[in-house]
């Protein structure tokens, strides 16, 4: 899969398997940095991020399926200066989850303090709070979608009646969209297979989180990854580190989680403590407030020089 991405920085592990939280059911995620090439640096091609799947873009993921990321040393500046949460944790990891480690990564390595900011507090903490409003969004559209599957296929007629419509109004969010992507409400008349077929599609594309749906009350994985990121976040903050594999404690509240052996309930009474926490280090944090962008400027302009001169 990274045949051919040339002038390999560091390749690793990245997803469950770099935390330490994957499960039998995990897909497998590789991440890696690379140099552009000089066509990328001068010409027509501006590669600065590679990203390859065996899944498609209508289900998620199996245990079988693979995805990879590769980001050219400068979009990876770029993102840490944002103290992007995947692309933060590319500066800690450890020996035994890297698939391929040259002399630069280390070098890019040491730099790491100088991209742990207050502004990790603006994208931990205003992504994991965007994470939690979509595990209930999440939740609450898969069963809309599920009692409207349910109702659909349980009446013999071919298309929709008003009664069916209003109906459907009543248990989905009422919106139907064609084959160009708009939105559109049910319609009388509208052919029923046509209604099961979109349903039925819209709620393949849950694949496996719909089990945990249906079996747990919501998306306990999506679940995992909103605690993953408040721990790992607060870490960052507190520690100007990250360990991976992630905390034993906190990898064993992760799984249960992702398991399904804490509840909706749990979970959310978790991710308050952890909020209010996160509020609390960030009024004491003496971190700087951003990144220095004329000193990773400069070094990132005599990395390239230098990787020019040297063909």
């Amino acid at each position: 899969m990274f045949e051919n991405i040339p002038n390999k920085i560091m390749i690793c592990y990245s997803g469950s398997k770099l935390y330490g939280t994957d499960t039998p059911s995990s897909d497998t995620d590789y991440c890696g940095l690379f140099m552009k090439s000089k066509n990328e640096l001068f010409g027509l091609t501006r590669g600065d991020e590679y990203q390859a799947s065996t899944g498609d873009n209508y289900s998620a993921n199996s245990k079988e399926d693979i995805d990879s990321t590769m980001y050219s040393i400068h979009r990876f500046f770029e993102l840490a200066m944002k103290a992007n949460p995947n692309i933060l944790e590319l500066f800690f990891v450890p020996e035994s989850k890297r698939l391929f480690t040259s002399d630069l990564y280390f070098e890019i390595q040491s730099m790491k303090d100088m991209f742990i900011t207050k502004n990790l507090f603006k994208s931990y903490f205003g992504y994991s709070n965007e994470q939690r409003k979509l595990l209930k969004t999440k939740t609450e559209r898969f069963n809309a979608l599920k009692n409207s599957y349910d109702y659909v296929t349980s009446i013999s007629n071919d298309t929709l009646t008003e009664y069916d419509v209003q109906v459907l109004s009543g248990l989905h969010y009422g919106a139907f969209k064609n084959k160009v992507g708009e939105n559109r409400a049910y319609m009388v008349k509208q052919p029923m297979q046509q209604v099961r077929d979109h349903l039925k599609k819209e709620i393949d594309a849950y694949g496996s989180r719909a089990d945990n749906i249906r079996k747990y009350g919501f998306e306990c994985k999506f679940a995992g990854h909103l605690l993953r990121l408040l721990y790992q976040g607060l870490e960052l903050a507190e520690t100007k580190t990250i360990q991976l594999p992630m905390i034993e404690e906190h990898r064993k509240v992760i799984l249960n989680t992702k398991t399904g052996i804490y509840t909706f309930e749990e979970v959310m009474e978790i991710c308050d403590v952890l909020f209010k926490k996160f509020q609390e280090v960030e009024q004491n944090s003496t971190l700087p407030e951003r990144s220095d962008f004329d000193k990773i400027n400069k070094y990132l302009i005599d990395l390239t020089e230098k990787y020019i001169k040297e063909g």
